[in-house]
């Protein structure tokens, strides 16, 4: 019998997550990629929304299985090689720099101060416009002992995206 892989598992309970939000009206998807990369023998996760009455943030939760973490799981081996890198980021346009440091603080009260916070700050020359992407580094794999942290995952996402549109207004 086939037994579905962590990766298979903690997608399928990540995507009802977020879409039960999106049928409650509280998000909207946006988009989602399921990728298989033959080359690196690789799998990724990527599903994206917004918050329903606000479109300036768009937040991506993404889960990637490498092939050693794949191999750890598959032939039973080293049981900390086995999971999944859990990402999650942000995406949102801003007039200037000045928020940065406060969208910093914001982020690390809600998700702690063990996690990595990282701003990416990218500029179309001549215009006055900056496209911030945030990414939030957990530094551990994720694996079905997580599935419950994955539900409160999703609202901190939420939260965070409602504290990100406050901040960029």
């Amino acid at each position: 019998m086939f037994d579905p892989t962590v990766f298979d598992n903690l997608k399928t309970v990540l995507e009802g997550e977020v879409y039960d939000l999106d049928l409650d009206g509280k998000i909207v998807v946006t988009n989602r990629e399921d990728l298989i990369d033959l080359a690196r023998l690789s799998r990724t996760y990527r599903i994206y929304f917004r918050l329903f009455h606000d479109e300036k943030v768009e937040a991506c939760i993404s889960l990637d299985a490498r092939l050693n973490h794949l191999a750890a799981e598959l032939l039973s081996q080293n049981e900390t090689e086995a999971g999944c890198v859990l990402e999650v980021s942000f995406s949102f346009s801003l007039p200037d720099l000045h928020p940065c440091e406060k969208i910093r603080k914001e982020l690390h009260r809600i998700w702690g101060e063990k996690r990595t916070i990282e701003q990416i700050l990218s500029f179309r020359y001549g215009e006055n416009v900056y496209e911030n992407k945030v990414i939030v580094k957990f530094h551990r794999l994720v694996n079905e002992n997580h599935v419950e942290d994955l539900r409160e995952l999703v609202s901190y996402v939420v939260q965070s995206s409602d504290v990100l549109n406050n901040i960029i207004m």
